[in-house]
């Protein structure tokens, strides 16, 4: 496994060496799109220093690009910057690279922005919380629960993703569970998650098979994310 990664960074190189001086939009996105690849590989291998740096060279290399596209990937590669930041402690930088993201939203398409608006907010909540301002981070949460619409599986999705990266960061299962819970009816959309947090406070709980095996996998999701959190 680590050695396909490794092979895989080698390949995207291969890609921004043999294109990275044509000025033809088709082949620019190629080499941009290698450049994202590359940081994501970066991520999975715990290089989050080299991921910063790939991520940075996106940007700049987009900035000579024009079209729709290349406003999208910058803004993609600004959010996995973010996301970095925060893997490695540097929350402050962060949320700076978080306000930088606000400001290019409104040259986005409305559905590509609506996606990055609600990433931001789960980066800003962590790193709130690497900042141990608890209160202006669930009040952040508590307003991103609140107008979620939890009839859409992508949100639901997105919704548990986003939980399990607050309660890696440091955020208390007692009071993110008291979130959940203050909306009956969104939190059933939510049963394994909230099975989880039960669990992770000791707190037994009675649910089917099949949703106690989801929970646990998301009580190893919470453990794995917390390394390097």
């Amino acid at each position: 496994r680590l050695g396909d990664f490794v092979a895989s960074i080698g390949n995207y190189d291969q890609v921004v060496i043999c294109f990275s001086n044509t000025k033809t939009e088709e082949l620019q996105q190629v080499v941009l799109t290698a450049l994202v690849n590359k940081a994501i590989v970066q991520g999975k291998l715990g290089k989050f220093s080299n991921c910063i740096s790939t991520y940075d060279a996106v940007v700049a290399l987009a900035g000579s690009a024009e079209g729709q596209w290349s406003t999208e990937i910058v803004a993609q590669a600004q959010v996995g910057k973010a996301i970095s930041q925060i893997k490695i402690n540097r929350p402050e930088e962060a949320q700076r690279t978080c306000d930088l993201i606000q400001e290019t939203l409104t040259k986005l398409e409305a559905d590509k922005a609506s996606d990055i608006r609600w990433q931001l907010q789960w980066i800003r909540i962590r790193a709130l919380l690497k900042l141990n301002d608890h209160s202006t981070a669930f009040k952040t949460f508590h307003s991103v629960y609140a107008t979620a619409d939890l009839e859409n599986e992508l949100a639901i999705q997105w919704m548990i993703g986003g939980v399990v990266n607050i309660v890696a960061s440091g955020a208390s299962e007692r009071d993110v569970l008291d979130v959940l819970l203050s909306d009956k009816q969104k939190s059933e959309y939510l049963n394994p998650l909230v099975v989880a947090l039960n669990k992770r406070l000791g707190l037994s709980v009675r649910a089917s098979a099949d949703v106690v095996d989801v929970a646990e996998d998301l009580i190893r999701a919470m453990d794995e994310s917390n390394i390097g959190s």
